[in-house]
Order: C-alpha cells, then structure tokens, then sequence
C-alpha cells in the first residue's frame, strides 16, 4: 500500500511473522560500510522513508479531518432538526470503520522512526524524529504552495473578466499604461528616420536600379521598422497594443508595393496582406502549442513530469541539464516557438514550490530553456525554416542528406549544452538552492490522460513526418489537431480558451506582420544589395570583419 514496500528492488522483505525488515546487506551499504553506489542508495533510501512517513501523516490526517468534518455535520443536524443524536452518531462511526483506529497507524509511524534512526542516525530516535519532522515540514509547505497557487491563478482567472463599476479600481492618472517619455522619443526618432531617410537612400549604389515607388516603400518601411523597435524596447504602451498597431501603420505608411516594384498597393489590398500575415501559420502553430500546455497543466500531467524530474534529479544542476537536453531533443523535431511553450508547463509545478528567495534558480532555468531550445533548432533540416532554406540554397551544388545534417549537428549541439550549462552554472550559482522534497508516487491515469497524451504524441509525429507536413500545408494546420480534439471533446472550456495568453499571442502575429511589411516593400533586398556591391571584390576576411 506504501510506496518504500511497493518496490521490489528496494531491499526489503517479508519475514516469517508477515514483518518486513531492511535486508543485511542494504543495512550495511547505509551504514556506508562498502559498496561503490552508497551515495545514490542513501539518497534515495532516506527520500522513500520521508515518502512512507508522508503517506502515514496523510493518513492520520485524512482519519481526523473526516472524524471531524462529519461532527460538524451532526451539531449542524441537531442544531437545524432540535435532535441530539451527534454522540451517538460518532460512537457508532468509531466503532464502523476500523482504518480511524490511530493505534496501528501510530505503531507503523513509530516502526518507521525506530528503522530511520537505525539506519542514518545510530539508533538515535530523536534525531531520527526531528529530520523526519522536518522534512514532512517541507513536504507539507511544498503541497500547500502548489495548491494555494493554482487556486490563485484559478481566482485571478475569474477576477480578471468581473466587470467594475465605472471609477472603481482606476488610478489617478487617466492613460495608467502609457509612458510619455519614452512614447515622445519613440516619435522623434521615428521623425527623424523618416525625414533623413530619403538623403541616407541616394547614398546607397545601388539605388539607380529600384523604381521610385519601390524606394519610397523601403524608406517608410525603414520608418515603421524604427518605430515599432522603440516602442517595443521601450514598452511605451503594453507590447500587444504596438503589435496590434503595426497592420494599421504598415497601410497608413505605403510600405506594401505591387510584385513588380513599379506602383504602390493600393489600401484595400494592402490592409488583406497586413492583416492575412496577423493569421499566419505560425499563429496557429503557437496556440495550438499554448492549447497542448493548457491540457496538460489542467490535468496535472505537467506536475506529474514535473515530480517525476525532481524524484530523479536530486540536485538543481541536473534539473537544468535534463530540462535543457529535453528542449534540445523537442526543437530538433518541432518549432523553438512550441518547445517553450511545452516545457514551461513542465517547469512551472517545479517552482511553484519554491521561495522568494530562489528567484535567480528559476530564471536560470528559464534561460537554460531558452538557450537549449535555439541551440536545439539547427539539429535537424525541419527544426527551423533557415534550415529548409539553406538546404534548398545547397541544391545543385552539394546535396546534404537528412542523416549528414543530423550527424554533423548534433555533436556539436551537446558540446554547446555543455557549456552552457556551465555557464548557467557559474553565473547563477543554482547549487546553493535546495530542491523541495516530493513524493514520487503519481496519480493514476484515466481516459482523458491518455487521450491528451495521445493527441500530443500524434501531433508532435505528424510536425516530424515530412509527407504529413506537406499534405497540411504547413505546422499550423497540424497544429489545429489538438485545438478541434481538445475543445471538441470538452476536455478544455471555453474559459480555458480564453485563458490563452492572448496577449503573447497578438505580440508574435504583430511581429509577423511588420516582417511581411518589410518584405514586401524589399527594404532587406535594396539594403542587402548595398552591401554585396560594397563588398564586391574584398577578402574573405574583409567581408567578415565588416559584417
């Protein structure tokens, strides 16, 4: 029933009374008397007692709590009815369940003591109690975090979309998320681009050979380019309000010209193009990455990866490095944009059981996500459109096979983990952060777990499985396979849906739309040409350094 007796290879065994002991020869590796493994066999035999002394206090509790709970039910009935039926009540609940006895829970909970103290601390049951106390002290701390934060964010949720009365909750100043300043600077430099860009273009050599639309085109985009970086970097107005103003601006600016460079598009078209790049592939992609980590933080399989981690990993170092090796595996097959998605919802659980105190743990292992995921996407052909591309420019000149691509990427893939696991390491320090206690016994699973499973793995297959990809279109559409089974099947709400991070979302399809902007007025293409004809008849090592 316990988990330290459910494992077979642990060492224990059944006496001739029905007992279980400690095994001799597990006593005298505790007692580190031999054996190479000691160290990992002591770590993990001192989690399993802390484990089975849990499960005890859980029980115990669980007894009292239900003892107690349906007394306050009976004084409610006998207050409500005129009855005094409660103390009858409870001595026949006394006497009908016999798990409530606390008289063998109380022995197997002092066995547990008296086997701890004789196997770590020489047979001192008081010290034995004391680190056993104390650790069910953190454990019991790191449950109640975990708990009362998702009930947080679950009430934050509701909080956010309950409409306020009109002047209720607003501040003072009447524009809260704007910032003058740097909304002035951002404008002024936007001017001043925009009016000494038409000087800096004739300096160009190249410019002789663009139409006149075509250059007007690229100097506005150039404009809208400085803009949106300034006000994006300066975060004069919230990130998804400048995103969601870029399509606008793009039109209002002419910055969309016809195929041929010769005419500037007209509004209407131009506002299709700019709004059709908003509802790009990529978005679809995103949300279906943020709906795959929606159902898999609503049905705890992100806390069941993430306790599985932590009963495997003892200390911070090896958390980083399996999360790292983990997103570097994920973005060889899918988007850099999806595997963060993915593994923030495994790493979430993880440090929502730490203190405040342990803030630069948890952005090292945001930035071993980071980094780990952008090292990981030049590991396959797939994992990136830069790879496609280069592979494609390789054509006719020396073709590069799938496997060649693979076995020349990913030596060099792991030596860059290494090391930036190493500097995560240096730089933040994460060992003098102790990892909480967890139990590693999980929940069982049901038919939603495996369907939510399934899906995820049938997705993740159909984005590595290049026929599939080119039947869809694109990673966006397969990315639609999780949304229709996961809001479909009502394994997610339509809250759930609303839930998204929208405002991420808005930020990336903005980006996507100003980098359309920028390619269709070729500003990349009249500047790129400037540097080739600059570049033309220089070194090697001149073309390298002035890059």
């Amino acid at each position: 029933m316990l988990s330290v007796w459910r494992d077979s290879t642990s060492g224990w065994k059944r006496n001739s009374n029905g007992s279980r002991t400690l095994s001799y020869d597990m006593l005298r590796v505790a007692a580190k008397k031999d054996g190479e493994d000691r160290t990992l066999f002591y770590t993990s035999l001192r989690r399993r007692y802390v484990e089975h002394y849990l499960e005890i206090a859980e029980v115990l509790n669980f007894a009292e709590l239900n003892k107690t709970g349906f007394e306050k039910i009976m004084k409610k009935h006998d207050k409500v009815t005129n009855l005094h039926c409660k103390d009858d009540k409870m001595r026949e609940l006394s006497g009908k369940y016999s798990f409530t006895h606390p008289g063998k829970l109380e022995a197997m909970k002092k066995s547990v003591e008296e086997e701890f103290a004789r196997c770590f601390w020489s047979g001192d049951v008081d010290h034995a109690k004391e680190e056993l106390r104390e650790s069910l002290r953190e454990l019991v701390i790191w449950e109640r975090n975990t708990i009362w934060r998702d009930m947080l964010q679950s009430e934050r949720r509701v909080n956010a979309v309950v409409a306020k009365k009109a002047g209720q909750g607003i501040k003072r100043y009447w524009m809260p998320s704007l910032k003058p300043v740097p909304v002035f600077v951002s404008v002024i430099m936007f001017l001043i681009v925009l009016l000494a860009s038409p000087a800096l273009f004739d300096l160009l050599p190249n410019i002789s050979h663009y139409h006149p639309a075509n250059v007007y085109a690229a100097q506005r985009s150039l404009s809208l380019v400085v803009l949106v970086s300034f006000l994006w970097a300066t975060e004069a107005v919230p990130l998804y309000v400048t995103a969601l103003a870029v399509p606008a601006l793009s039109v209002i600016l002419n910055v969309y010209v016809t195929e041929n460079g010769k005419r500037l598009m007209l509004s209407g078209d131009a506002a299709k193009l700019a709004v059709s790049a908003m509802c790009s592939s990529t978005i679809l992609l995103i949300i279906g990455g943020y709906s795959i980590a929606s159902a898999l933080s609503k049905y705890a399989l992100d806390k069941t990866v993430a306790m599985y981690v932590l009963a495997k990993a003892g200390q911070p170092s090896q958390v980083l490095l399996l999360l790292m090796l983990l997103a570097v595996f994920l973005s060889m097959w899918i988007s850099n944009v999806a595997t963060p998605v993915l593994l923030n919802s495994i790493m979430l659980p993880i440090v929502q059981g730490f203190s405040a105190h342990s803030l630069p743990f948890v952005k090292c292992l945001l930035l071993g996500i980071a980094l780990a995921s952008n090292i990981g996407g030049m590991g396959t052909p797939i994992a990136s459109p830069q790879n496609a591309i280069a592979l494609s420019a390789l054509e006719g000149m020396q073709q590069v096979s799938f496997l060649q691509w693979t076995a020349i990427s990913v030596p060099l893939m792991l030596l860059m983990v290494i090391l930036g696991h190493g500097l995560l390491m240096f730089w933040f320090r994460p060992g003098k952060f102790a990892l909480p206690i967890i139990p590693s016994h999980v929940e069982a699973f049901t038919a939603p777990h495996y369907l939510i499973l399934g899906t995820v793995a049938v997705t993740i297959s159909l984005w590595c499985w290049k026929p599939a990809v080119a039947i869809a279109g694109s990673e966006g559409i397969i990315a639609c396979l999780p949304i229709l089974v996961f809001y479909g099947s009502g394994l997610l709400s339509k809250e759930d849906f609303n839930n998204l991070p929208w405002n991420v979302i808005m930020l990336v399809a903005g980006g996507v739309s100003l980098g359309s902007a920028v390619e269709a007025s070729k500003l990349l293409r009249i500047v790129g040409g400037a540097i080739s004809q600059s570049m033309s008849g220089a070194s090697l090592w001149m073309v390298g350094f002035r890059g």
